[in-house]
């Protein structure tokens, strides 16, 4: 199915905007992004979190790991304590002290990994998103054949058949993912480099946190959803979406718990072959403010 010409401008106007705010390399403002991740940690149901501001990526997780510190020394465990591990009759008293020692040491002073995107609200689907078009769970109902119906406002549009709906719904999809690729390869190009970085294995969990949230991650999923609401295939914005959108604009990468978040400047020069055709090469390259950069080929 070929989406028509009204149907690409409509998309089009919405990726146009993520694409830009994803080539910000302005200084974010602070007082902003303290307020909106104030709001979206308040939506969660949670206290507004101390904000600490980072110059880069690199620099938060150097920053995180000051508060969360891990050794092998904390969760070695000696062969007596095994054994004790392992005999009958081990309470659960018993065993929080051992439990204590196998978890990073500091993580009190976080608390829980926190998504203030919401990103993951829209791509796995959740009680409060669900009805207005969860990307994983609208994926799978097309992948086995079923009615949307649920996804659809009866009031504003006539239910369409899955049949229908299922080519509609993946020339939506090529149409975001061929005007945000090039995002999605930024946000690449940034974890490759990180992973070069953390070196110790204990820190890995950094890399791959749930509170580790970017505007490059999570613009490609916010487009697809907001493309469906210029369709008319989704309903209004969830309050949570709405505020993670406006976290993602404020600031663009940060890594968020419970208590604490690490904001993340934005760099201060984005290099990418196929938005400025001035660069030559087939190379992406990020440069922040205290020095950190990432490179990656893009045949690689």
């Amino acid at each position: 199915m070929r989406l028509t010409t009204p149907q690409r401008q409509m998309i089009d106007a919405v990726t146009a905007p993520w694409l830009a705010a994803a080539l910000r390399t302005d200084p974010i403002d602070a007082a902003e992004a303290h307020a909106r991740i104030a709001a979206g940690h308040m939506q969660a149901g949670l206290a507004v979190p101390e904000i600490i501001l980072c110059s880069s990526p690199w620099d938060a997780l150097k920053k995180i790991k000051t508060y969360a510190p891990v050794t092998t020394d904390n969760t070695s465990l000696s062969a007596i304590e095994l054994q004790h591990l392992l005999s009958d009759g081990v309470s659960s008293h018993d065993l929080m002290p051992f439990i204590s020692r196998a978890q990073p040491q500091g993580w009190p002073r976080l608390g829980e990994e926190f998504d203030s995107s919401f990103h993951y609200e829209i791509s796995r689907g959740s009680e409060s998103s669900q009805e207005h078009g969860a990307l994983e769970e609208m994926n799978k109902r097309l992948e086995q054949g079923e009615a949307l119906d649920w996804m659809l406002r009866p009031d504003r549009l006539p239910v369409m058949p899955s049949s229908a709906m299922a080519p509609l719904m993946v020339a939506l999809g090529n149409r975001v993912d061929n005007a945000l690729s090039s995002i999605l390869q930024l946000s690449h190009a940034v974890g490759n480099t990180l992973e070069t970085l953390v070196t110790e294995s204990q820190f890995n969990w950094l890399l791959y946190s749930k509170g580790s949230v970017s505007l490059w991650q999570a613009a490609e999923t916010y487009a697809r959803f907001e493309s469906m609401q210029a369709l008319g295939l989704a309903g209004a914005t969830p309050a949570e979406l709405a505020v993670g959108r406006a976290i993602l604009n404020s600031c663009g990468w940060l890594y968020s718990f419970e208590r604490i978040c690490f904001v993340c400047e934005r760099p201060q020069h984005i290099i990418h072959p196929s938005l400025d055709k001035q660069s030559g090469g087939d190379q992406i390259r990020l440069a922040w403010r205290d020095d950190f950069s990432c490179e990656m080929d893009l045949d690689s």
